[in-house]
């Protein structure tokens, strides 16, 4: 005698897509990042390197997403893994992932700030300068070493009258 069973339906992994608008970006630039797969309408986390968050956005009704996203100064150079972490019917959780070459261009690092030596890229605070853009620092040592040539001058011209 042969028996029968119905067969189980099983849940198939999720399964969906991660893709980007470039292989590759310097530190500081903009990513497009698209993908598929997720549970309609809920929250996708980005994350780069080992796990550096980069940025959330909200898959469609079809589970597809897609957003810009800026590469981190505080990566490391190299390839590094990009990942996408969503919801899925059943209550689990789809990491869609690519590889991503990070680069930091010569023109970025070696790039600096004229009057503080600070690299250009890199955000700072406004130093001001006085309207020939000079230094800050320079203008105020250049103001002090007048007055003290002068003083000093005075107190000489001074002691010559009274020997």
């Amino acid at each position: 005698m042969l028996w029968t069973a119905p067969a189980l339906a099983q849940d198939a992994p999720a399964t969906g897509n991660l893709t980007t608008s470039a292989e590759g970006r310097l530190h500081g630039e903009s990513l497009a990042v698209a993908g598929g797969g997720c549970l309609g309408s809920t929250e996708v986390e980005l994350t780069i390197a080992d796990g550096v968050p980069i940025g959330t956005t909200t898959a469609g009704a079809s589970g597809d997403f897609a957003t810009n996203v800026v590469i981190p100064y505080t990566i490391p150079t190299g390839d590094v893994a990009l990942n996408a972490s969503c919801s899925v019917a059943g209550g689990g959780t789809l990491v869609l992932s690519r590889s991503l070459l990070v680069t930091e261009g010569a023109e970025r690092a070696n790039a600096t700030d004229n009057n503080t030596g600070i690299p250009s890229f890199l955000p700072r605070a406004d130093v001001p300068t006085d309207p020939a853009g000079s230094n800050p620092l320079v203008s105020t040592a250049l103001v002090l070493a007048i007055i003290g040539a002068a003083v000093g001058g005075l107190s000489f011209a001074r002691r010559r009258e009274y020997s």
